[in-house]
Order: structure tokens, then sequence, then C-alpha cells
């Protein structure tokens, strides 16, 4: 599963399925409701929580450092459920205090960090299918 939510993440979906990875995402394309950051995060974590344990992904990938992408990292990681951060995404400086601490959450939660090329993210899918 991928979790993001720009054209960056539309581009790797493109890619992956090129190297022959199933992907899914989020369904209704996922989003925060409007409101504070806490109340964000958390409406995601309750989703996500819906999402996760119904029928589990074999990964998650996270495309940005979103208060989705947290809320999907702290479900999943309680799961037990393997998920990657992009380097590009969650290692990014950010004028936004909130997407910085995002991302500095998303790091120290994810099993791995991934640069974003389509190769390497389907070496670690794949590497996740067959364990």
């Amino acid at each position: 599963m991928i979790v993001g939510g720009d054209t960056r993440e539309e581009a790797l979906v493109r890619a992956l399925e090129g190297e022959e990875i199933e992907v899914s995402r989020p369904p209704g394309r996922l989003s925060a409701p409007n409101g504070n950051e806490i109340e964000q995060v958390a409406a995601s974590m309750v989703a996500f929580e819906e999402l996760l344990t119904g029928a589990p992904p074999d990964a998650v990938v996270l495309a940005s450092a979103s208060n989705v992408a947290l809320g999907a990292v702290l479900v999943a990681t309680r799961l037990l459920i393997p998920v990657a951060s992009l380097e590009d995404d969650a290692h990014r400086e950010s004028d936004d205090p909130m997407s910085e601490m995002n991302g500095r959450l998303i790091r120290q939660l994810a099993d791995v960090s991934l640069s974003g090329d389509a190769g390497t993210v389907a070496a670690w899918l794949r590497a996740r299918v067959t364990a």
C-alpha cells in the first residue's frame, strides 16, 4: 500500500505497476479532515485501523510526511506491518513545523528509508512478499 497524495505518488505507482508490483492505495484517496493537526492524525489513525486490520497489506510505503502518513505509520507499526518511508519526503527540511515533526516521527518508526526510485521500492516490496 502506498500512502501519499501528490503527483510523485502517482508516478511511483505507475512505475511499480511497470515492475509488475501490485499496488494498493487507501480507498477514496483517504485525506485528513479539516481541523487541527491532532484531529487530522487521530482521524487518519481510525481510518487506517479499519483498513489495515480488515485486509492487511504486505507492506506500507509512505510517500509523504503528511498527517495522513503519520497516522498510517502509527497504525501499521502497531499492527507489525513493515513500513518504508521515502527519503526525499521524510528527510526533507520544511518550513512547516508540523511536517518537520511528522518527518522525524516517520523516520523513527519506519522499518527502512528508501530512495524514491521504483526499482529500490520494488525490490523492498518483493522481499516483503517472499518473507
